[in-house]
């Protein structure tokens, strides 16, 4: 497998910082498709390197940028304006990398935030993509989120938007000590509480992905998640389940596995279950 860096204007004029890659069999032959992988909230793309390997060897090319406020993106750390501005760069990403490598089918792969980036992206323009993989992904029922929870949120985020609201679990996202240990010493990984405008934001998730919006989605969808996720609750994949208009969508719950079922001592597999799936549907 081969890497290399790009970098890019984002929604705001600022810098977004890209990781494609490839292997060396594109020379010969063209990749079977684009997977534009969108990572979870604090951390950024070079996490993803493990899983690239694996895609890259199954014949897909491979993008990741780090989010606006993420990784060596620019932008206020671990924080954004308006969710949607998310949806904007990666759409900047997508029609970027399309111009290099047309008319391939164009897969989304999303953790955690970058799950429910890559489904609100799919609601909003689903006939933009082919494919949606999921791991995790922070997508909460509508009727969840109380109208006090959203006014608290909504005050709090424009009175104080930098003020820290709640602390992240780094123990959660693997078993793993080694994981834990190697997010917590990176320094792209941003570890402060989570700030109240970026919560307000991750509360608004569940409009831009409300049921009358994930009923658009009709492409092939993979939906896991590990059973003792701690951050994001499993029912928030049986909940995107049901709710995707899909005919062709499958739920993987992993037993007894965390958060990042990617980084978890069974990724194989999850990467597994994810090669045989793509080998399904390309």
């Amino acid at each position: 497998m081969t890497e290399h860096n790009e970098s890019m204007q984002g929604f705001d004029g600022g810098k977004r910082f890209l990781r494609v890659w490839s292997a060396e069999a594109f020379k010969q032959r063209a990749p079977k498709g684009t997977i534009f992988i969108s990572h979870g909230y604090a951390e950024h793309s070079g996490r993803y390197r493990g899983l690239a390997e694996v895609l890259t060897s199954s014949g897909f090319k491979v993008v990741a940028f780090d989010h606006y406020g993420h990784g060596q993106s620019g932008g206020r750390r671990a924080d954004i304006p308006h969710f949607e501005r998310y949806l904007d760069d990666l759409m900047l990403v997508i029609q970027s990398q399309e111009k290099k490598t047309p008319g391939l089918p164009v897969i989304l792969l999303g953790h955690s935030m970058g799950g429910a980036i890559a489904t609100a992206f799919a609601c909003r323009h689903p006939d933009k993509i082919d494919a949606l993989i999921l791991s995790g992904a922070a997508i909460r029922n509508e009727a969840g989120v109380s109208l006090p929870l959203r006014w608290g949120a909504k005050v709090l985020a424009t009175l104080a938007p930098n003020m820290g609201v709640r602390p992240f679990d780094t123990a959660g996202i693997s078993r793993d000590t080694r994981v834990v240990e190697a997010y917590v010493a990176d320094p792209l990984v941003y570890t402060g509480p989570m700030k109240a405008r970026m919560g307000r934001e991750m509360l608004r998730i569940s409009k831009l992905t409300s049921a009358e919006k994930l009923a658009r989605v009709k492409v092939p969808a993979l939906i896991m998640h590990g059973s003792a996720d701690r951050i994001v609750a499993p029912g928030c994949s049986t909940l995107l389940l049901k709710g995707l208009g899909s005919t062709d969508k499958r739920l993987e719950i992993f037993d007894g596995l965390y958060h990042e079922i990617l980084n978890e001592p069974e990724k194989q597999k999850v990467f597994a279950a994810i090669s045989i799936w793509l080998a399904e549907h390309f």
